[in-house]
């Protein structure tokens, strides 16, 4: 599940955090790997089942596997 709120994004049953930088972060889901594009992007929580993300978010990419 994920859901935005302003400049915040809680992504949930994530289960790999796969790159963090101010410009681009991408987490592994269970069936697709989610880009997100942004500018000064941080994580402000990470727990076992949830992510908080900060920052100005300009575009989310789905990559689904096979």
């Amino acid at each position: 599940m994920l859901s935005i709120d302003k400049n915040q994004m809680t992504i949930e049953h994530y289960q790999e955090v796969l790159l963090v930088s101010e410009t681009l972060i991408k987490i592994r889901m269970p069936q697709m790997e989610i880009s997100i594009r942004g500018d000064k992007l941080h994580m402000l929580a990470l727990e076992k089942e949830e992510l908080l993300l900060e920052g100005c978010f300009l575009e989310l990419t789905f990559q689904y596997e096979s």
